[in-house]
This record gives structure tokens, sequence and C-alpha cells, in this order.
């Protein structure tokens, strides 16, 4: 739980020190579900702090720690958590393939949490692969399921991939407020944040407004190094 709270708070750093402790405890007891929650959440914080190629180790043996133990919604969260990795490295074919994976399983298990997630993310990896009117239509369909008292970050992630639409059919003031919106609100995460000024930024440079670009690509280097500074090793 301590592991989770330092994810939850993106003290990555701090996160997997108590990750890995949490570990060898349950490795040292036996107790095959708790190290394979674990196994993830150090997945997550590697992810989180760039080495992608550990991260994704740590969710593969979770994943097939989940399948064995018959954890549904482990195996979920660490097919998703994968499809990240493969997103962030460029592999988007694989990514959207383990998107749809953790649908396929969330749908027959009915969980609606892990349905919106899995939306949401193919709606992402969609517009990377240059495929609009898909990820639209993901978007469309994920929703009529959020709801007012749900978690803030889905609302958030969901509006993220509707500026990245807009930026791409080049409706450009549609995009600009939406970043903006996103940028701005106090529940976003530093990824969020990241994200919405790097693509405000590449607004700017396709206007023409260089300037402007300019001073958002600085931006988005200032949020990246004040959370990076927070890290003590």
């Amino acid at each position: 739980n301590l592991g989770v709270v330092a994810l939850q708070r993106e003290r990555y750093d701090e996160a997997v020190d108590w990750s890995m402790a949490a570990y060898q405890v349950a490795m040292s007891l036996g107790a095959a579900d708790m190290a394979q929650v674990a196994s993830g959440n150090l997945g997550w914080a590697y992810f989180e702090l760039g080495d992608t190629e550990k991260s994704l180790d740590l969710f593969n043996e979770a994943e097939r720690q989940a399948v064995i133990l018959g954890d549904v919604r482990a195996e979920i969260n660490w097919l998703t958590d994968a499809g990240h990795v493969h997103r962030a490295v460029g592999d988007l074919q694989h990514a959207a393939r383990s998107y749809h994976q953790a649908l396929d399983l969330a749908s027959k298990i009915n969980s609606r949490e892990d349905v919106v997630t899995a939306l949401e993310d193919l709606a992402h990896v969609s517009i990377d692969l240059g495929n609009l009117d898909v990820a639209s239509a993901y978007i469309d369909q994920v929703t009529p399921l959020l709801r007012p008292n749900d978690n803030r970050l889905d609302a958030l992630d969901v509006m993220l991939a509707q500026g990245k639409i807009a930026s791409a059919r080049r409706q450009d003031r549609k995009a600009e407020e939406i970043f903006r919106t996103v940028e701005n609100d106090p529940d976003s995460q530093t990824s969020m944040r990241l994200g919405s000024e790097h693509e405000l930024a590449r607004l700017f440079e396709l206007e023409g407004d260089v300037n402007a670009a300019g001073r958002m690509y600085g931006t988005a280097l200032t949020t990246f190094e004040s959370a990076r500074s927070q890290l003590k090793k």
C-alpha cells in the first residue's frame, strides 16, 4: 500500500523501494498473489522513471502470475500497462493488441471501470496510428460510461484524446481550448500536463507561430524538469 500511495503521488523512486520490499517479503512468504501485485506496481514505477525494458519484463511476469492465479482484474491491469510500454517505444500494433485483449477480458467480467480504461487507451493508440474516425468511435463508446462522480482522470484523458483529434483535423481553436483545459486542471497528472503542453506547442508550430511554439515547448520542459527534480535517486 505504501508503494501504491507513492505511485499515486508520482514519487516513483520511493515507489520502487516500497514495491521491491513488498515483492521480496511476499516471495519469502509464498504469497503469490501479493507478489504479482508488487511486481506490477514495481513495473509501473520503472516505466514512469523511463526504464521501459525492465518495466515490460515486470508487467509480463505479473500477467503470467495473474493468469495462473485466475486473477482476471490483475491480468487486465498488467496487459494494459504492457500496452503503455509498447506504445511508448513506438510498437503501436502490439500496444493495440494488448488494449484489445484488456477490453475483451473487461467485457467478459462486466467491469465498467476496466472497459472505460481500455476504450480510452484504444482511442489514443488509434490517434497515433492516424485512424481518427476509429478513435472518435471509441470516444463515442466511452463517453456515456463516464459518470460525474468518477475519477476525474478518465474525463481528462478523454479530453486529451479529443484535443488530439481536433488538432489533427485542423480544428485549431477547439484543440487549443481542450489542451488548455487539461493543462490547467488541478487534477491533471504530470504526464497529462506534459502531453497537453507538447500538443499545444505542436499546434502553434503548425499554425506558423514559432514564438508561441517555442514558449510552449519551454513550458513543457519546465514541467518535466520540475517533476524530475523531485526524485531523490
